[in-house]
């Protein structure tokens, strides 16, 4: 008993060598715990939390079906308990009305979440001097390489899926040209699911749910069992009850129902994974995940401006459009010049800043890269720096990315702190 300790958190007691390989501890608290231990506090959150999510908008603005939520992710090197101070701080001044942030395993600072706002609500009313707050007190954005900006649409900004196919057509079949804009290529966000872009646009869980009543037990709340659909979802005597209720009620066995539910899941689980550029998994919304972070309120409102324009762009092109060409780069920066006013970041972002347009890793490595991909299009193409690269190589370098091969645009101008 002498050489033993009590854990509190696991409410056991262990002889010292048990501790020391099994537990941490923890000066703040004085305590043991079991694994990675944080300091949560009343604003910041565990990963994965949400709040009920509410719509923003302008007096007067309730015509626009745009609804628009921003993840930024920061890095610090803060530490935990300077993080959770800093949470409190945005928390207690903006509100989590505005503004909820939870951890993030993927960075070492932490995730912002805005609440569903439209673009004038975001160009107008929301309060964006947080983002310079942030960077005053050591946070990074744009020069953290693990940091990203996800943008989330709801999927009542979609007509049908028509419309989301010809805003995935353009998205994947402008890679290069849209990743120089979005200031990244990474595998957080691949193209690599690029010949499922019909399956994308046509397949999600609303459907599944809304077609087989099942959305109670589609997912357990014990993540051992996650996603594990049909084998450990039986376990689960509501779920099974429900299967056993539709298959009498279409005259079918269990058996055959089972496989039914299983073909359209696996339907949707080919509409590929969260980490795509464009992630259509989510129930609710369209994720676009491809920017790289930023707190600089300027180019977060580019970015805002750029998804809504796209959306607004693929609206109003028919089939003939497209055959014609209409998804092309170009075509749609006419579209821009157009609406210069309405996306004045954007333009700013495209026709006023020099971006140097070129990815860089490591010079000698992405040279190396792009010559072997060069190779299969154009025999005895050298590349020979960074300005000096074959779109179609590169292009298709982005399409096979390795895990962890991550390219960052540079640029001569303040894109983003």
């Amino acid at each position: 008993m002498d050489d033993s300790y009590y854990i509190l958190c696991a409410d056991v007691t262990v002889c010292e060598a048990c501790r020391d390989y099994r537990y941490s501890w923890c000066d703040r608290c004085e305590e043991y715990y079991y694994g990675s231990h944080s300091h949560h506090n009343e604003y910041l959150h565990e990963y994965g939390n949400s709040p009920d999510w509410q719509i923003k908008r302008v007096d007067g603005d309730d015509t626009s079906n745009i609804l628009m939520g921003i993840e930024i992710e920061t890095g610090s090197g803060l530490g935990e308990d300077v993080l959770g101070d800093h949470a409190e701080h945005i928390g207690s001044k903006w509100g989590e009305h505005e503004l909820y942030i939870t951890e993030d395993g993927s960075v070492d600072g932490f995730e912002i979440k805005t609440h569903p706002m439209t673009l004038t609500y975001a160009k107008e009313a929301h309060d964006w001097s947080w983002l310079t707050w942030l960077n005053g007190e050591g946070h990074t954005g744009w020069d953290e390489t693990s940091a990203g900006i996800h943008v989330h649409v709801d999927r009542g900004a979609f007509d049908n899926p028509i419309h989301l196919m010809k805003f995935l057509m353009f998205i994947y079949g402008n890679s290069l040209d849209v990743s120089i804009f979005a200031g990244r290529v990474t595998d957080y966000a691949t193209f690599s699911d690029r010949s499922n872009l019909s399956r994308k646009a046509r397949t999600n869980k609303k459907i599944i749910h809304d077609e087989f009543g099942i959305v109670p037990h589609m997912w357990s709340q014990d993540r051992m069992y996650y996603g594990t659909f049909p084998a450990d979802m039986i376990r689960f005597p509501e779920f099974f009850d429900r299967v056993k209720a539709l298959a009498e009620d279409r005259g079918a066995s269990v058996e055959h129902m089972i496989r039914v539910i299983e073909r359209r899941n696996m339907g949707y689980q080919g509409t590929g994974t969260r980490n795509a550029a464009v992630n259509v998994t989510n129930e609710k919304d369209v994720e676009i995940r491809l920017f790289r972070s930023s707190l600089r309120k300027e180019r977060v409102l580019a970015i805002f401006e750029f998804v809504h324009s796209l959306i607004e762009y693929t609206r109003q092109i028919n089939t003939r459009d497209v055959v014609k060409g209409s998804l092309k780069w170009d075509v749609y920066l006419q579209f821009m010049r157009e609406n210069d006013q309405t996306y004045d970041n954007f333009a700013r972002n495209m026709f006023q800043w020099t971006m140097e347009g070129v990815f860089d890793r490591s010079t000698s490595e992405l040279i190396s890269l792009l010559n072997r991909r060069a190779s299969s299009y154009s025999a005895g193409v050298v590349l020979k720096d960074k300005s000096d690269y074959n779109k179609h190589a590169f292009t298709d370098h982005v399409f096979s990315l390795n895990r962890d091969e991550n390219y960052y645009v540079h640029s001569n101008t303040e894109a983003g702190y």
